[in-house]
């Protein structure tokens, strides 16, 4: 047990970016599809179907915020787990491994 640790801080960075990194992508995909329906709804190539078009695109604009807001606050959290293993590796590192 010579080896122990809680935490990789280089790994545990990247996942971190990893995390956010999709939050984004489900948030910018999420306004391309709003963005295409608002086109069409303006276009008048919906028709009657507008009215439903302009509830789907909030659904869909609320549901990738929401995916966003929700990978950004895994990201904080990972990132706080990362700190606290960290500090626990120093301070009990050596206990833990048999030193």
């Amino acid at each position: 047990m010579g080896d122990v640790t809680s935490w990789d801080p280089g790994q545990g960075a990247d996942l971190i970016g990893l995390l956010q990194n999709e939050g984004r992508s489900a948030n910018e995909s999420g306004e391309q599809a709003v963005h295409v329906m608002t086109q069409l709804t303006g276009d008048g190539l919906l028709g009657a179907a507008a009215d439903g078009s302009n509830q789907l695109s909030a659904a869909v604009h609320a549901v990738t915020q929401g995916m966003d807001d929700t990978t950004k606050q895994v990201a904080s959290h990972v990132g706080n787990y990362g700190e606290n293993m960290t500090g626990l590796d120093t301070k009990y590192g050596g206990l833990i491994a048999g030193q």
